[in-house]
């Protein structure tokens, strides 16, 4: 560094000196974990908001829940399919679209299921089960979305997205 003292003032001790460099590295690794988080955001290729019929079941016989579901993909081809139930606790599937041959009828493996009933919010990555999402051929309008998903604890959650009356679409730049 041409033109500065380089040299520590005289009464700097090393230890000073050592926690400088300690509290420089502190503040390095904290605007990369913000800009790591920043990217890590996934990007979002569209999201579709529906309205219809919703029916859900737990463990047995099918129940009404909300009559707007959400369907989005992101860039990366994760998909996630939300629903919220009659008592308004929401119910979040992710997963990624399987290779498919009919493109009218999209079946998706689903991963993870993340709940928040009553406020309380639950993430399990150890889920198995699939959506299949049947569009018309054009492609434009959606006729159902059928998700069953069974959880780490071997609960089954069953959404039936039916009877679709509107679709608003949000594709992002």
């Amino acid at each position: 560094m041409r033109g500065m003292n380089t040299r520590p003032p005289q009464n700097t001790s090393v230890w000073d000196l050592r926690m400088d460099g300690v509290r420089l590295l502190l503040v390095a690794g904290c605007a990369f974990l913000v800009s790591a988080r920043a990217g890590a955001a996934e990007a979002v290729a569209y999201s579709v908001v529906l309205t219809g019929a919703c029916q859900f079941q737990m463990i047995m016989g099918w129940d009404n829940c909300q009559n707007k579901a959400t369907f989005t993909m992101f860039k990366s081809g994760k998909y996630v399919f939300e629903f919220i139930d009659k008592n308004k606790n929401g119910y979040q599937f992710t997963g990624m679209k399987d290779r498919q041959i009919d493109n009218t009828s999209l079946y998706s493996n689903i991963g993870t299921i993340e709940t928040t009933i009553d406020g309380k919010k639950v993430v399990d990555p150890q889920s198995m089960g699939g959506c299949t999402t049947k569009i018309t051929p054009s492609g434009e309008k959606f006729v159902y979305i059928e998700c069953a998903v069974t959880n780490s604890k071997r609960s089954v959650f069953k959404f039936r997205f039916s009877d679709i009356t509107d679709v608003q679409r949000t594709i992002m730049q």
